[in-house]
Protein backbone atom coordinates (compact mmCIF):
# COMPACT_ATOMS: atom_id res chain seq x y z
CA UNK A 1 0.00 0.00 0.00
CA UNK A 2 1.26 3.45 -0.90
CA UNK A 3 2.24 5.91 1.77
CA UNK A 4 -0.43 8.48 2.71
CA UNK A 5 2.09 11.34 2.24
CA UNK A 6 2.79 10.22 -1.33
CA UNK A 7 -0.91 9.99 -2.14
CA UNK A 8 -1.55 13.42 -0.60
CA UNK A 9 1.34 14.95 -2.60
CA UNK A 10 0.08 13.39 -5.84
CA UNK A 11 -3.42 14.72 -5.16
CA UNK A 12 -2.03 18.18 -4.39
CA UNK A 13 0.00 18.23 -7.63
CA UNK A 14 -2.98 17.00 -9.67
CA UNK A 15 -5.50 19.51 -8.32
CA UNK A 16 -3.62 22.68 -7.39
CA UNK A 17 -2.52 24.98 -10.25
CA UNK A 18 1.22 25.24 -10.85
CA UNK A 19 1.24 28.97 -10.09
CA UNK A 20 -0.05 28.21 -6.60
CA UNK A 21 2.47 25.43 -6.01
CA UNK A 22 5.51 27.19 -7.48
CA UNK A 23 6.44 30.66 -6.20
CA UNK A 24 8.66 31.32 -9.23
CA UNK A 25 5.80 30.67 -11.67
CA UNK A 26 3.52 32.81 -9.49
CA UNK A 27 5.97 35.73 -9.54
CA UNK A 28 6.51 35.44 -13.31
CA UNK A 29 2.75 35.48 -13.89
CA UNK A 30 2.31 38.47 -11.59
CA UNK A 31 5.07 40.41 -13.34
CA UNK A 32 3.51 39.60 -16.72
CA UNK A 33 0.17 40.96 -15.46
CA UNK A 34 1.90 44.12 -14.24
CA UNK A 35 3.80 44.65 -17.50
CA UNK A 36 1.06 43.76 -19.97
CA UNK A 37 -2.19 44.60 -18.19
CA UNK A 38 -1.26 47.35 -15.69
CA UNK A 39 -2.04 45.04 -12.74
CA UNK A 40 -1.28 46.86 -9.56
CA UNK A 41 -0.35 48.78 -7.55
CA UNK A 42 1.69 46.30 -5.55
CA UNK A 43 0.62 47.95 -2.28
CA UNK A 44 -2.80 49.60 -2.68
CA UNK A 45 -2.29 51.56 0.57
CA UNK A 46 0.80 53.20 -0.98
CA UNK A 47 0.23 53.40 -4.74
CA UNK A 48 3.02 55.92 -5.43
CA UNK A 49 2.70 57.19 -9.02
CA UNK A 50 0.66 54.17 -10.16
CA UNK A 51 -2.59 56.06 -10.81
CA UNK A 52 -0.77 58.99 -12.42
CA UNK A 53 1.05 56.66 -14.82
CA UNK A 54 -2.09 54.64 -15.56
CA UNK A 55 -3.98 57.87 -16.18
CA UNK A 56 -1.37 58.83 -18.79
CA UNK A 57 -1.84 55.47 -20.53
CA UNK A 58 -5.62 55.89 -20.52
CA UNK A 59 -5.59 59.62 -21.31
CA UNK A 60 -7.35 60.63 -18.08
CA UNK A 61 -6.25 62.23 -14.81
CA UNK A 62 -4.98 60.24 -11.83
CA UNK A 63 -8.10 60.86 -9.72
CA UNK A 64 -10.38 59.48 -12.41
CA UNK A 65 -8.08 56.51 -13.05
CA UNK A 66 -8.07 55.63 -9.35
CA UNK A 67 -11.84 55.15 -9.42
CA UNK A 68 -11.65 52.51 -12.16
CA UNK A 69 -11.10 49.36 -10.09
CA UNK A 70 -12.40 45.84 -10.21
CA UNK A 71 -14.10 44.67 -7.08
Amino acid sequence: MRNFKIIRQELFEATVPEAVRDIHVNLENRQHAIDEYQYGPANPAEPGDYWKELGKIWGIDADQASTMRCS
